[in-house]
This record gives C-alpha cells, structure tokens and sequence, in this order.
C-alpha cells in the first residue's frame, strides 16, 4: 500500500494561520495605540479647559505680552503654580508671537526663569520655540486669527497639546506636554 503524506497539504494552511496570526496582532497592538491616544488626547483638552478656567487671574495676564523682565518673571511665576496643579501636564509653556529684525518667530516662556544681568542680557534668541512645519503653520493661524482650534500630536507614547487662548482680542497658546522618558521599551 502507499502510504499518504498528510504533511503537504497541512503546510499551506498552517502558514495561513501564522501569517493571520501576525495581522490581528498588528491590528490589535494599532488600535491599541490609536485608543490611547485618544483617550489621552480627551484627558489633557479637559484638563486644560479646566486648568485655565480654574485659573483665570493667571491665565489672563499671559495675554499682556511685552517681552521684558516683568513679563518673564511674572509668567515663569504662574507656570510654576500652574504645572503643580494638574499631574497631567509635567511641562506648560506659553507661547508668543514676536519678530526678530522684522522677521516673525514664536517664543516660548516656561516655569524657569533666570534674571537677565551683564553677562547674559534678555534676548529674544533664547526663548525661541524651535517647530515643524506642520505646527508653525499651525501657530501662525492661530496668531492670525484664522484658527482657535486646538493641536494634539501623540507620537511614540509622547503628547502634545497646543491650546490657543483668547483675552480681550490678544492671543496665545497653552502648549502642555506628557513625554513619556522611561519605561517605553526602545527608548
């Protein structure tokens, strides 16, 4: 008798299922990661609306923009208060828009400041918010008025929010940040 080989025909289908296999668990590890995004994004737009309705007596003075020790101090100040607040936001910055030599530029001021003296003088080149593309497109509607919509990129476990306030007809944006410096496998 001849005997039959069932292994041939077994082959093709257990290649099916490992290569499906890999699939749903691509599929499931990318929706995964879109879920947490969103619900990540959800958690820090109410966080802010909460935070900057919260606090209003800080929030508004952001919108009297002079780029002078004043304005600096009282902003490094209130950021201070503001980032112990809500856990969160470990990093918000405000964001102006300035010029250099008539050239426009964004400016960003956080919770440290360092008081301007002889040997380092207050420049508009060390507070100048470095971008993409994509977000200085983004900032310029926002500061032209054309846009009052919020920003948020997730990339790798890393959030952004950018959060454009309105005061009295001035304009700035809120940009809160969650990167994420450990515990990601690969970084």
């Amino acid at each position: 008798s001849i005997p039959i080989q069932t292994d041939l025909t077994d082959k093709p289908i257990q290649k099916k299922w490992w290569l499906l296999s890999f699939i749903v668990i691509f599929v499931l590890l990318l929706g995964g990661n879109l879920l947490s995004a969103r619900n990540k994004e959800k958690l820090l737009v109410n966080s802010a609306i909460t935070l900057i309705k919260q606090n209003k007596e800080y929030t508004n003075n952001f919108a009297n923009y002079a780029f002078d020790d004043a304005y600096l101090k009282s902003t490094s100040t209130s950021l201070q208060v503001i980032q112990k607040i809500d856990e969160n936001f470990p990093e918000v910055v405000v964001i102006q828009q300035d010029s250099i030599d008539n050239r426009p530029i964004f400016l960003k001021f956080g919770s440290y400041y360092s008081q301007p003296d002889d040997a380092h003088p207050l420049a508009k080149q060390d507070f100048i918010f470095t971008t993409g593309k994509d977000e200085r497109t983004y900032l310029e509607n926002v500061f032209s008025g054309k846009t009052s919509e919020y920003l948020f990129k997730a990339r790798k476990g890393n959030y952004e929010l950018y959060y454009p306030v309105a005061v009295n007809n001035k304009r700035y944006v809120m940009y809160f940040s969650d990167f994420q410096r450990y515990g990601k496998i690969g970084s």
